[in-house]
């Protein structure tokens, strides 16, 4: 009789964790964790026919239809030296696929292109909901996105860049959890698209841990902070600029009374040859920034952090602790066992 499809799964998990059982013997638990992390790094979806058989039989997100009760969802999107017709698409995207309470925040990062001026201001022109803004010089991603959000007249903030795109209805579904006046953090799921328009890398996360977030940003996007801890904790930081969110998430988790996975695929990250997604070696000064914005979060918590370096993949990062020091033992010898002699073979039994 054939295995069954619940049969094969386990059967490869056996297999994997026996492979991963003789590695541990041979090299030890630090080498077998490297292992595991770089087969994780270069597994690559096979010409993402799983994916797609996945995604073809996943419920879809549901539809929602417009609600009162929920707050308004600001999506804020640095803008710098991209196509018109780039911003153009997104917004068509969101008005096509997004029922609810929302509106388009378009901050450009010192452009100075004429003709992406005039389709931002024709887009607020047309619609009421697209808010645009500008700076003269080019600030950084974190600058333009605070400028973003200075433009923004909702409770809840969503952030996307400007070649990325959103889940059909995933906004009102972040609105709706928002809802719950304890929420402060929120992330979706996501997936990375590329040039051709297939959908590949999917990445289910797990809940929320302030810790795992300590070791790599696994909530990237689509993430969502309600305005009042934004603001409370000054924005993002021009200084943590290439790990700008990670250093977001990590303050941010200091002060949410709630933190929300959402379960969708609510992001779809474009895949270009440039971006991070595409390879972890374009800008390896973003994982220095985001080694940069741990330690600092490390202090913030008074963790007895001795170092934060690099880890085996790139934007995974090891954090070594410091032991404790020695805490003093009281030893108490009662009958018997309290006399000089039997005390002292006592004690020699006790630190042999």
């Amino acid at each position: 009789m054939a295995p069954t499809g619940t049969g094969r799964t386990l059967r490869r998990a056996r297999e994997q964790a026996e492979r991963l059982l003789r590695y541990y013997r041979a090299h030890g638990a630090a080498g077998a964790v490297r292992r595991s992390l770089r087969e994780l790094g270069e597994r690559r979806w096979p010409a993402t026919r799983a994916y797609g058989q996945w995604l073809a039989d996943a419920p879809r997100v549901r539809a929602v239809s417009p609600a009162g009760g929920v707050p308004r969802v600001s999506v804020l999107v640095p803008v710098h030296r991209c196509a018109p017709d780039l911003i153009e698409g997104l917004h068509a995207g969101l008005v096509e696929a997004q029922p609810g309470d929302w509106e388009l925040c378009l901050f450009d990062d010192g452009s100075g292109d004429p003709a992406l001026t005039r389709a931002l201001e024709r887009l607020a022109a047309e619609d009421t909901r697209v808010r645009v803004g500008a700076s003269p010089t080019p600030g950084g991603i974190s600058a333009a996105t605070n400028g973003a959000a200075r433009l923004a007249s909702g409770d809840v903030f969503a952030f996307l860049d400007q070649d990325d795109a959103l889940a059909p209805g995933v906004l009102h579904q972040v609105a709706e959890a928002f809802a719950d006046p304890t929420v402060d953090l929120l992330y979706t799921d996501e997936d990375q698209v590329t040039g051709d328009g297939e959908r590949t890398a999917p990445v289910f996360k797990p809940g929320p841990s302030p810790l795992l977030a300590l070791t790599f940003n696994y909530l990237t996007h689509l993430c969502a902070v309600r305005r009042r801890v934004f603001d409370a904790l000054g924005g993002l930081d021009p200084g943590a600029d290439g790990s700008q969110d990670h250093d977001l998430v990590l303050r941010v988790m200091e002060l949410a009374r709630r933190v929300v996975h959402l379960p969708v695929v609510g992001y779809h990250w474009h895949r270009s040859e440039g971006s991070v997604s595409a390879s972890s070696t374009n800008k390896s000064w973003a994982y220095e920034a985001g080694r940069r914005a741990v330690e600092a979060a490390c202090r913030r918590r008074g963790l007895p952090v001795r170092s934060v370096e690099h880890g085996p993949l790139a934007g995974v990062y090891d954090i070594a602790l410091r032991p404790p020091a020695p805490a003093p033992v009281d030893v108490q010898l009662h009958g018997a066992a309290a006399g000089r002699r039997a005390g002292h073979r006592c004690l020699e039994q006790a630190t042999t």
